[in-house]
């Protein structure tokens, strides 16, 4: 069973949330040093230990003209998980 949140891992994560919620769009964001971690997910760090993992959830998927998401054009993202220094292993 997953452990709950200590108080300060959820003020952050709030706080992401908060800034997902105010980009115009994914690329946007600054904070939490976004980074892609498959095609259509990103990482974003909530402290030096957990990430909050988030997907693309358009309709249809905004694509480039290689056919990879256009981070730029995505407006909707659903949360994934929250990967903490366990995970994976």
């Amino acid at each position: 069973m997953p452990s709950p949140l200590s108080d300060d891992l959820a003020r952050r994560l709030g706080s992401r949330i908060s800034d997902l919620q105010s980009a115009a769009s994914i690329s946007d964001l600054i904070a939490g040093d976004p980074t892609r971690i498959s095609d259509t997910e990103l990482s974003i760090a909530l402290d030096a230990d957990h990430r909050l993992v988030v997907a693309v959830n358009h309709p249809s998927t905004p694509r480039d003209v290689n056919g990879s998401v256009d981070w730029s054009r995505v407006r909707r993202v659903r949360i994934e998980r929250i990967e903490g220094p366990t995970d994976g292993e």
